[in-house]
């Protein structure tokens, strides 16, 4: 029982290995399957090679993938400070002339030894010639430009 045990083992590990060659003896069916148990294992050992070098490739991805996350932090802090810089600068270049100046200002360009200016009373402006008129006659611009026209050709 154990002989024909052996041969349904070996017929099953011949037709496992498909072997091609006319001689299926045992001694071939067991070369067979050494030879491919060694093809195998050499097999093995190149994906376990290939297999650190990807995972030791993934760290040093990994570590660079942080380091230019760190730096792009870095830049972005750098730029919203700069853009800040630019807005303040644009806002002390364009002053608001409808907000009188604060008192820090003020006192600032007094401490550096300019003063206001003395405040100036109003001044009237009176017209010389007495038919003149504040809006001229649609009628009479012509005659304003020819006027204007002969005292530049003239020199008035």
């Amino acid at each position: 029982m154990k002989r024909e045990h052996l041969n349904e083992r070996f017929l099953a590990l011949a037709n496992a290995l498909e072997l091609s060659q006319q001689n299926n003896g045992k001694a071939s069916i067991l070369s067979e399957a050494t030879r491919l148990l060694r093809d195998m294992l050499s097999q093995i050992e190149t994906l376990k090679r290939e297999n650190g070098s990807l995972l030791s490739e993934s760290q040093y991805v990994s570590v660079e993938k942080n380091e230019l996350q760190d730096e792009n932090s870095a830049l972005e802090a750098q730029i919203g400070k700069l853009q800040s810089d630019i807005e303040e600068r644009l806002a002390q270049s364009n002053p608001d002339l409808n907000v009188a100046p604060s008192e820090f200002q003020q006192s600032e360009l007094t401490s550096h030894g300019l003063q206001q200016a003395p405040i100036v009373s109003p001044v009237f402006v009176i017209p010389i010639h007495s038919d003149l008129q504040a809006y001229p006659e649609p009628d009479a611009i012509p005659t304003l430009v020819e006027a204007y026209l002969k005292c530049e050709q003239t020199t008035c």
